[in-house]
């Protein structure tokens, strides 16, 4: 069954929910920054919409944890623990899509 995709909007918007369910907030560029990340993304024959998002949340969960990481202990904020900024978010790659025809079976 086909499943029309969120906008980026609402993407957004998702990506907030699901890091705030997780004691975490997304700081205002960080947001402006996963808008270019749904852009690049959102037209990917193989974007999969909230399981997308989710994975974004993980993969900042960790840039943020590595980022946190290389800091001195006592210098960590509490703000810092909570709050994902642009530098935990990657812009992903654009997939080139080629109009080549496929050999084998296509689902």
């Amino acid at each position: 069954m086909p499943f029309v995709d969120y906008d980026v909007k609402e993407l957004c918007d998702i990506a907030c929910l699901i890091a705030r369910k997780k004691g975490l907030e997304i700081d205002w560029v960080a947001q402006q920054k996963l808008v270019s990340v749904f852009e690049t993304v959102q037209g990917q024959k193989d974007f999969g919409n909230g399981r997308y998002v989710r994975n974004v949340i993980e993969k900042a969960k960790m840039a943020q944890a590595s980022r946190l990481l290389a800091k001195d202990y006592d210098e960590i904020t509490r703000k810092e623990v909570t709050t994902l900024c642009a530098d935990d978010f990657e812009i992903p790659v654009q997939k080139r899509q080629l109009n080549k025809p496929r050999i084998g079976f296509i689902a």
